[in-house]
């Protein structure tokens, strides 16, 4: 009956999983662990070494690179328990340092997407204001102080005005009153005008006839007499120009699409529940 027993198939198909098991716990001493581990493989020493020889030019000795470990060892444990008590929770910095994380890699994934000549060409046509160039111009000006002129300042640039465009008065730059303000400027886009003469003066001057003294137009800082010598109302460029412009803001719209979905299919797993705003106590 014995023997019987022993030539059964299932005796033997335990006997043998039971030696495999046996060899397992005697080979591998986390067989019946329930510790949760801490690996430093290979690939991780040769990080903190690399670390290291990045700030002192030098590979660590044993003794420096077992204080890299120890510390490493040290963190990872500190870390784990921290987690374990909760102090993530409610922590501003800590809160931040994983959104920031979170951030970094939907930038990974927009950084991975290479866009196609068409895609850009659509863009480049969706968002033409965006990548037009800014309208220019080049100008001579006369200046008159109000500060000097009082009263008389619109009529002392209007009696200037005449004699500019009869040409009694050849020398324009030595009209006016004395600035600091440049007398002529080449071709300068319509920012660079405004940034030197404020807004509402470099509006002006766009839409005044080339060649011809006009004015009074007035500035932040008084009356001028302007002759627009030449102009350039801007226009859209070609893709070949702005390229690296329309691939950043490309990658730029295509971030947002992938963060909008992203916290979109995040937000499904939870219930958000805002408490109403109380206003203000009566």
């Amino acid at each position: 009956m014995v023997k019987r027993f022993l030539r059964e198939p299932l005796v033997h198909f335990v006997f043998f999983g039971f030696v495999i098991f046996a060899l397992y716990a005697l080979l591998n001493d986390r067989a019946f662990s329930s510790k949760p581990r801490i690996e430093i493989d290979a690939a991780r020493i040769e990080q903190l070494s690399g670390l290291f020889m990045r700030t002192w030019a030098r590979r660590p000795t044993p003794a420096e690179l077992k204080g890299l470990v120890d510390d490493y060892v040290k963190g990872e444990i500190y870390y784990r328990e921290a987690k374990a008590l909760g102090l993530d929770t409610n922590d501003t910095v800590v809160r931040q340092r994983m959104r920031l994380k979170m951030d970094m890699l939907n930038d990974v994934a927009v950084d991975r997407l290479t866009p196609t000549d068409g895609e850009l060409s659509a863009y480049l046509a969706a968002h033409a204001d965006m990548f037009r160039t800014e309208p220019a111009v080049a100008f001579d000006q006369v200046y008159f102080s109000p500060d000097k002129r009082g009263d008389k300042l619109a009529a002392d640039a209007g009696e200037q005005l005449q004699a500019l465009r009869s040409g009694a008065a050849a020398v324009f730059a030595d009209l006016g009153d004395a600035t600091q303000l440049p007398a002529s400027l080449k071709l300068t886009p319509r920012s660079g005008v405004a940034r030197d003469f404020g807004d509402r003066f470099a509006a002006a001057i766009m839409d005044l006839p080339v060649g011809v003294w006009s004015g009074p137009v007035p500035s932040g800082y008084g009356m001028h007499l302007v002759r627009v010598n030449a102009s350039d109302s801007g226009r859209a460029p070609v893709l070949a120009d702005v390229r690296e412009q329309v691939v950043r803001e490309w990658k730029g719209e295509k971030r947002k699409e992938f963060e909008d979905r992203r916290l979109a299919e995040f937000a499904a797993h939870y219930d958000v529940v805002v408490a109403r705003d109380p206003g203000p106590e009566q």
